[in-house]
């Protein structure tokens, strides 16, 4: 899948269609505005992952949606 749900961190206030930084840190996917991490992927499926490995465990996505009563994003991965 080149998805995966992202529950935002603490109060962090996020648009549809921004650019985000995707990384692993410490086996976790997470989800980075400039240097604040702004959501974390806990069950990131393995492809989303592999693919960021490929990387060297970083690289650009973009939020496709905001559920903003579940604090949730759906981040996909830009070529």
């Amino acid at each position: 899948s080149r998805t995966a749900r992202a529950e935002l961190c603490g109060a962090s206030v996020v648009q549809q269609g921004e650019n985000v930084l995707l990384r692993i840190v410490s086996d976790k996917v997470v989800v980075q505005r400039l240097n604040s991490i702004i959501a974390e992927c806990p069950s990131a499926p393995d492809e989303f992952i592999i693919h960021l490995r490929a990387g060297a465990g970083i690289a650009k996505g973009k939020v496709i949606s905001v559920q903003p009563i579940s604090q949730t994003l759906e981040i996909s991965l830009c070529e």
